[in-house]
């Protein structure tokens, strides 16, 4: 399918969790070659679905991040965000865009913690991501 689509005239290009089901060697090899793509000046729009931060391949640079805020924080970014839709009662259901912009602002400890609940440590290695569980001693 990733093959098929590379070949294709498309302006947008949409990999929606392309290495699902993948061992390590074939998720390797996907993302591999989807940074091979985004390195190399390709003009078209890339846009990549995913739920692990570990499968953004290098050369990826901008995120949109969903998942739920309250309201307060939900008005507050719809205030200094207009164009993003947002319901009356200030959208703050699943799928809320919570973020966007580049990677290294949006990966942090503290929007990925309020995302899934769980404290979380987010590293970037080279140009890699990695997301773990942060251990609290009390």
């Amino acid at each position: 399918m990733i093959s098929r689509a590379l070949v294709s005239p498309a302006d947008l290009l949409i990999f929606d969790e392309p290495t699902t089901g993948l061992d390590l060697g074939g998720r390797e090899t996907v993302l591999r070659e989807l940074s091979a793509l985004a390195s190399r000046g390709d003009e078209r729009t890339m846009l990549l679905v995913t739920h692990q931060v570990e499968d953004i391949p290098a050369g990826f640079d901008h995120i949109a991040m969903m998942g739920r805020m309250m309201e307060h924080e939900c008005m507050t970014y719809l205030d200094t965000h207009p164009r993003i839709y947002a319901t009356l009662d200030g959208n703050t259901t699943p799928g809320t865009i919570t973020f966007t912009g580049p990677l290294d602002e949006g990966l942090t400890d503290e929007r990925l913690e309020s995302m899934f609940g769980v404290p979380l440590h987010v590293e970037r290695t080279g140009q890699r991501w990695k997301a773990s569980h942060r251990l609290r001693f009390a």
